[in-house]
């Protein structure tokens, strides 16, 4: 299959089922907003944070090695790297345990035990899915993602219509939706098949830890350039701060959400393609389409946050309209950043990435602790935006072979970042009515602008019904 297709294919599954798993932030924002104050607002986005953090550090990242190692392998190889991988995976969390259990002697957390559970099943939730992705059943883990943001979803408005919601409950509802989609997962993989001792290889394992380690310490500084912020801002500030710069945040989101799906399947493609002749061109052609992706996107997802903000959010938490554009983005150049990245795991030069990402989550602190106490909370957007902006260019900068400097289209992106400024600036001065025009004019630019890519996802989505 041509690799366009390929890619266009899996992305229409990914998209499919991920969506909801990633909306579920922003379209439960007005339940959130409404009866959580700023403050439990902020200390959730603390918690979700960090444990968005905890994941990869404690898992040794070794989900991203059994892809990169597994995804071309026989079955029995897939079996065997799945099953060793999983028993080191089962030791961590025993280890954690234990650990847990010992600071809750001298550690004031609120809710321990909740974010504890919260903890263990996002981990498991996590690298199940990735064990789909490994086995190729992308439909399965399309499915899997929708029901993780159904779960969140439903499990909130039970408790609301049962309860007044508060903190705890939000905790919940994250805690039994990870719970659901493991169960089921768990069963749909027949996943108990995969462990066997005798089948383990734990040589092999070694060799695939190796390659993860770099890319443990790489996770780590992509989550101090995304959300170390919300710490700083609670230690310059306070948690109400965090509140609404966590409200601002998720409307790049939208963004994010759509990066993430083309992440996962650039990622697959990568490997599968690695090495082949002319994929220097084929990147090029890809990164091109997707950066002008990012700018359309763009214009449509600011007057729906005006629109979103204007009529659904509480009013307490309104100034976060002023921080959003910029946090949207920084998401475009994060996944630009991201993009460039696949090269080190492709070339499986994961030092290369951590060295990199090193630079970018450095600067990003460094901008934080400068401008937080004198800027606030437009020293945090700030630090995000050109923090990630250097990240693609000191990647693009190395890249010889993967989509160098002269493939850029340097024009498209100098004139749609001014264009995109002005807007956004216009924009957020108008009412309601108007910003749904606007938004339907950004959509026809949009769908204009890139005929090409949709009338492709429209010809693939088509041949899946």
């Amino acid at each position: 299959m041509d690799q366009t297709k390929s890619i266009s294919k899996a992305y229409v599954i990914y998209f499919i089922g991920t969506a909801l798993s990633r909306f579920v932030g922003v379209l439960l924002l007005p339940l959130f907003t409404r009866y959580l104050s700023k403050s439990d607002y902020g200390y959730f986005e603390i918690v979700h944070s960090t444990i968005l953090l905890m994941a990869p550090i404690l898992s040794f990242q070794i989900s991203q090695g059994i892809l990169r190692f597994a995804i071309t392998g026989t079955e029995e190889e897939k079996k065997s790297i799945i099953s060793s991988a999983s028993f080191f995976l089962a030791g961590l969390l025993i280890l954690l345990f234990f650990i847990i259990q010992f600071m809750k002697g001298f550690t004031e957390i609120r809710y321990i035990d909740v974010v504890t559970a919260f903890l263990y099943l996002f981990i498991i939730n996590q690298f199940l899915m990735n064990i789909l992705r490994t086995l190729d059943k992308r439909e399965m883990y399309s499915i899997g993602s929708f029901l993780y943001g159904l779960g969140i979803a439903i499990f909130s408005l039970i408790f609301f219509f049962t309860d007044e919601i508060n903190l705890k409950y939000v905790l919940l509802s994250y805690v039994f939706s990870n719970l659901l989609v493991v169960i089921i997962l768990w069963i749909k993989i027949s996943f108990h098949d995969y462990l066997s001792w005798r089948n383990s290889d734990f040589k092999k394992f070694l060799m695939i830890l190796k390659y993860s380690l770099p890319l443990l310490f790489d996770a780590v500084c992509w989550w101090i350039m995304n959300l170390s912020d919300r710490f700083l801002l609670k230690y310059f500030l306070d948690l109400e701060a965090v509140g609404i710069y966590a409200v601002a945040y998720k409307f790049s989101a939208t963004l994010l959400f759509a990066n993430v799906v083309f992440y996962m399947v650039w990622q697959e493609e990568s490997i599968k393609n690695a090495g082949a002749k002319g994929q220097s061109d084929k990147n090029a052609s890809i990164f091109n389409r997707f950066m002008k992706i990012q700018l359309s996107v763009y214009l449509m997802i600011i007057p729906l946050t005006k629109i979103y903000m204007d009529n659904f959010i509480d009013m307490s938490y309104y100034s976060a309209l002023e921080y959003a554009p910029i946090l949207i983005g920084s998401a475009a150049f994060s996944s630009f950043a991201a993009f460039y990245g696949m090269q080190y795991q492709v070339q499986k030069r994961t030092n290369a990435a951590l060295v990199t990402s090193l630079i970018g989550s450095g600067i990003n602190v460094v901008l934080n602790i400068l401008l937080i106490p004198r800027f606030g909370l437009w020293g945090s957007t700030v630090s995000t935006l050109f923090s990630f902006m250097l990240l693609w260019i000191i990647r693009l900068f190395g890249s010889d072979s993967f989509v160098t400097m002269k493939d850029v289209q340097w024009n498209v992106l100098i004139i749609g970042i001014i264009f995109c400024t002005v807007f956004t600036y216009f924009t957020l001065m108008l009412d309601t009515p108007l910003l749904i025009v606007v938004f339907f004019l950004a959509l026809i630019a949009t769908l204009v602008f890139n005929k090409e890519l949709f009338q492709q996802l429209i010809k693939t989505s088509g041949r899946n019904a």
